[in-house]
Order: structure tokens, then C-alpha cells, then sequence
């Protein structure tokens, strides 16, 4: 009678047969990278690389000495990592389609983790069954890493296309006929955006704020103070997109809801757009002091609006989302929370951002002759969460942000707030830079935390422009955002471009 052969063994085998753990976080990256193809750094990518070899070898190291079987301790190393990396997917799942209930980790942890346990112990205790799960393991392992590598070819060929941007294309730029205007007698340009700083009929309405304080003062400037002016979109990556390209963003090719990725693009919208290219071909020096990192000259301070990436690859495991859930729960109880009167650390870092990029916006005024001309983009989150500044203008304490004011209750103190800055850094350009300046300061969309979530507050901005000529065009009483850089190329750089229709489109998050 024939002896049936004896499966390989040694070192061989036993890499053979954990081929399947080991594609687990392979599929991992894959995935999280396709869904932010171009947008993961590469030191996140080595880092992730790291912790998951590292923290595979550990589980499997600890199984090895409890089951001292190759094939239990690669099959329960694949399970408990699947656990720990798809944790964020399986939660959100539960949240989407369980109720809060069954998703609440007093109930979804247990549960999972005993259904996982009882599930692999059942498994290990059948030779039969174990070798047929992680034969078919390892093979829907490679399939789905095949079918991952598959989009990122198709990911990477649509980049080709597009360079990750939401305006690919750039009309403007390309029929662009320069007047060739001597250096000298273009003006600098000066683009202040206070994120989510609404229109002061809106102050008055919603508030019963008056704020004319401020822009009667900057009318005593020489500014004109629009009666009417919109954002095109209620979230900053795609409004400020439109403003700096002079156009809508092609929502049919584009998902605007599908904030990850093409937030990401619109960002970066933000660094490369028609207004950038066409100051660029006249010869403009162009600075950005902005929460966002930019290809231009700036200022280091938080990055507000570019933590998808971290988040994506590595906020989504078990570790990190218990921490950050429910871990805070376990940490010492702080007595002082509700007593302690002194600035609140996190709050008075954001305030130091502010006023670094207000220096840095000043420190760009210079009435030197025989420089060339400048752009300078400064963007302030001043009048947006969290509310930083409390009635005296100070940032809130401890004891005061632990009372968990709704953001209307605390809004107008970062109104007021911003005034001060507006005034700050206005009074500090007509000063000390070229007397040919324009200035303009604009919010990048309308309040958006209503306590009835009403949207008509969305899309309402505040808005003043300075030409330094006065030649106010009759365009501007009632500016839609998306036209902002239209007029002043209309009026300063010799060109005839049409102004777009008013449109306004919410962004669900």
C-alpha cells in the first residue's frame, strides 16, 4: 500500500504557509492607499510597515508558546490581526446598520471578541477544518491584494490625467494674454481669508450682533464693504478651490462628498490654480501663511485640513480607536477641570498659530522700489472651531471650555476677535507696503452650527475689498466668491473674463 507523502517541513514550509498572515496588512495599505492614492507620505508607509511586522511577530511569537503548533499559531496570529486593523470598518459597520445600542463599546467589544475567540477555538480544534480555512485564507488573500494592486494601476493612470487636482484642466490659463504691464506699476494683492466668518446681516439676524463697527472703520480706510457676498460651497477645501481657479468644480466627475480624497485634491487646488499660474506669468512673488501645507513660502503652524492620511492608516486599528473612544475614560480623574482658570493648553497652541501667521502676513509689507510684485495668501481660523477667544478677548480657560458652550453661544466672541486682527494687520499693509495694494478679506463660507441646522446661515460672508484706485465696479455690491479674481484681472491685468453665475452647494460631512 502506498504512503501518502508528508507535507513539507522546516523554515520553507512554515513561510509558505504564513504567506496569508502576512498579506493581511498588505491588503491593509493597498486599500488605505487606493483610497488616498498619492496622499499617504512615505514615512507613513514605512512606519505602518514597521508596527505591523513588529506586532505580527509578537502575536506570533506569544502563540507559538502556547500552542507550539505552526499552523494554530499562524491561524490565530491572521485572526487577531484582522481584528486589530479592520476594528474602525467593523465599528463603523455597527454604527451604520446595528444602532447605537449594539455599537456601543460596552456591547460591540464583547461581543466581537467573544464571537472571534469562539469562532478560532472551533477552528483549531479540527485539524481538517483549519488546513481547509487557511488554504482558502491565503488564497482570498491574494486575490483581493491582486484586485488591489489592479485599482492602484488604475489609480496611478488616472493620475497621469489628472495630477490628483479637481481642476485638471485650466482654461484661463491657457488662452492667457498678458498686457505686459511694467513690473512696477502692478499692484500687490493681498488675499486674507478668516474661515467661517459670516456676513454681518447674518450677525444681526442670527445674534442680533451689530457689526459695523468694523466695517465702518475699514470704509474710513478707502475699503468697500460689499451689501451681499456668498460662498460657493459650505466647506473650505472646495470654496476656496472655486475662488482661486474662477470656477465650478465639475461635481459630476468629481464626488464632493466623498471628503477624504477630494478634500485632499481640492487642497491642493490650493498651492496650483489659475490665479497662482497667471501671477505667476506676470511675475508675482507669491507667499501662504495658511493652516495647510503649501508649495509656497509659509509659516509652520497646525495643519488643519490634512490629516485624512494619518488618520486613514493609522486611526482606523483597535489600539488607536479605543484610545482615542473610550481610553480617555481610564486616565486619572484631573480635579482641577472644573476650577482651573488658566488658559487651556490646546486653545492657546491654536492662538499662537494665529498669531504666527499674522506676523507672517505683516512681515511681507515692504515699500522698497525695484522689488517685484507680491501675492500674499494669509488665512486665519480665527472665527472657526474651536472657539478660542472668550468675551475679554482671551483665550478661554480650562474651567470655561469644560461648561461645553454650543459654538453659537461662544461665535461672536471669535467675531470680535477677528476684528481686532483685521484691524491689526490692515492698518499694518496701508503703512508700511507699496500705496498700489489690494486687499482682500473675505470668509471662506457662512457659519454652520445653527441649533436647528439651518443652512440658510452656510453660504453669507463677510467680505471687503481695497483697490488702491477706488474703482469700485458695480460687480462687487453683491460678489459671488467664485468671481473675486475675475474682477481683479478684469480690472488690473487687462482681461475680459465673464463673471459667473451665483451658485451655492452644501457639502454633507
Amino acid at each position: 500500500m502506498a504512503t501518502i507523502p508528508s507535507p513539507p517541513s522546516g523554515k520553507y514550509s512554515f513561510l509558505k504557509q504564513s504567506g496569508y498572515v502576512w498579506l493581511l496588512p498588505l491588503l491593509y495599505l493597498l486599500h488605505s492607499y487606493n483610497d488616498l492614492f498619492g496622499f499617504i507620505p512615505f514615512i507613513y508607509i514605512l512606519v505602518f510597515f514597521i508596527s505591523a511586522f513588529v506586532l505580527g511577530n509578537l502575536l506570533l511569537g506569544i502563540c507559538w508558546l502556547i500552542t507550539k503548533s505552526p499552523a494554530k499559531s499562524l491561524f490565530i496570529t491572521f485572526c487577531c490581526l484582522l481584528f486589530v486593523l479592520f476594528w474602525g470598518a467593523w465599528h463603523q459597520f455597527l454604527k451604520t446598520h446595528a444602532g447605537y445600542t449594539l455599537s456601543r463599546y460596552a456591547v460591540a467589544l464583547p461581543v466581537t471578541m467573544a464571537l472571534l475567540v469562539s469562532f478560532v477555538r472551533y477552528v483549531i480544534k479540527r485539524p481538517g477544518k483549519l488546513t481547509q480555512l487557511s488554504r482558502y485564507f491565503h488564497y482570498l488573500m491574494v486575490i483581493l491584494c491582486l484586485w488591489e494592486l489592479l485599482q492602484l494601476f488604475f489609480h496611478y493612470h488616472q493620475y497621469r490625467k489628472d495630477a490628483n487636482q479637481v481642476y485638471p484642466v485650466r482654461p484661463i490659463n491657457n488662452a492667457y494674454q498678458s498686457c505686459h504691464k511694467p513690473d512696477s506699476s502692478k499692484p500687490d494683492i493681498y488675499f486674507i481669508i478668516y474661515d467661517e466668518y459670516t456676513h454681518n446681516r447674518m450677525l444681526k439676524q442670527l445674534w442680533g450682533f451689530d457689526n459695523r463697527a468694523i466695517t465702518n472703520w475699514l470704509q474710513t480706510k478707502g475699503f468697500f464693504i460689499p451689501d451681499s457676498s456668498k460662498a460657493n460651497f459650505s466647506f473650505t477645501p472646495y470654496s476656496l478651490s472655486t475662488t482661486f481657479n474662477m470656477n465650478y468644480i465639475a461635481v459630476s466627475a468629481v464626488n464632493i462628498n466623498d471628503l477624504p480624497f477630494n478634500s485632499l485634491k481640492a487642497v491642493k487646488s490650493l498651492s496650483e490654480n489659475e490665479t497662482f499660474d497667471l501671477l505667476q506669468k506676470e511675475h508675482y512673488r507669491i507667499s501662504t501663511f495658511t493652516p495647510f501645507r503649501s508649495t509656497y513660502r509659509q509659516v509652520e503652524v497646525m495643519h488643519e485640513l490634512e490629516d485624512f492620511a494619518k488618520r486613514k492608516l493609522f486611526y482606523q486599528n483597535f489600539l488607536a480607536r479605543f484610545f482615542f473612544d473610550v481610553g480617555w475614560h481610564f486616565l486619572p480623574a484631573d480635579p482641577s477641570v472644573h476650577t482651573n482658570n488658566n488658559p487651556s493648553p490646546i486653545l492657546r497652541e491654536r492662538a499662537q498659530d494665529l498669531e504666527t501667521i499674522a506676523r507672517g502676513i505683516k512681515a511681507t509689507a515692504n515699500d522698497s522700489a525695484g522689488r517685484p510684485p507680491q501675492f500674499v495668501y494669509g488665512h486665519l481660523m480665527t472665527t472657526h472651531k474651536p472657539h478660542i477667544f472668550n468675551e475679554d478677548g482671551q483665550v478661554r480657560s480650562v474651567a470655561d471650555l469644560a461648561k461645553d458652550k454650543a459654538y453659537f453661544h461662544t461665535y461672536i466672541n471669535q467675531v470680535k476677535a477677528a476684528n481686532k486682527s483685521i484691524r491689526d494687520i490692515v492698518d499694518h499693509i496701508l503703512s508700511h507696503n507699496w500705496k498700489n495694494t489690494i486687499i482682500i478679506i473675505m470668509g471662506d463660507h457662512g457659519f454652520r452650527f445653527l441649533p436647528d441646522d439651518d443652512t440658510r446661515s452656510y453660504f453669507p460672508i463677510f467680505s471687503a475689498f481695497y483697490f488702491p484706485d477706488r474703482a469700485y465696479p458695480s460687480s462687487l455690491s453683491n460678489i459671488s466668491a467664485i468671481n473675486t479674481f475675475r474682477i481683479v484681472f478684469n480690472q488690473y491685468f487687462c482681461q475680459n473674463l465673464s463673471l459667473l453665475k451665483d451658485s451655492s452647494i452644501i457639502v454633507k460631512f
